[in-house]
């Protein structure tokens, strides 16, 4: 820890008279010792699946949300054509299956 800031916050609150900007410091320095590390409460199996799709976005198997918006949108109005979505599912099968994954993580 930089032992600079925290002299200078020390000064700061040993100059300082207003009792409600110490009031608001104090509870906001006690949330931080409540704070805990999300990965900590994952799964072993979500921690899994988190390090697999940083995998998959390190090798370059992602698209943009634009773009993928853009692929839904041209699907929905193609949906008319079985093949095309057929297509559209096999084509973007990993994706998918990786995107279900980190949504399941999400609200989970």
């Amino acid at each position: 820890m930089n032992t600079d800031i925290k002299n200078e916050l020390h000064k700061l609150i040993d100059d300082c008279d207003n009792q409600l900007l110490l009031s608001e410091a104090k509870t906001l320095l006690e949330s931080n010792a409540q704070i805990k590390d999300w990965w900590d409460e994952l799964t072993d199996e979500d921690k899994n699946l988190v390090m697999e799709s940083e995998a998959e976005y390190e090798k370059g198997n992602f698209i943009s949300n634009k773009e993928l918006m853009q692929q839904l949108e041209a699907w929905k109005r193609n949906s008319l054509d079985c093949s095309s979505s057929k297509r559209f599912l096999e084509n973007h099968k990993p994706l998918l299956n990786s995107f279900n994954s980190q949504a399941q993580l999400l609200f989970a």
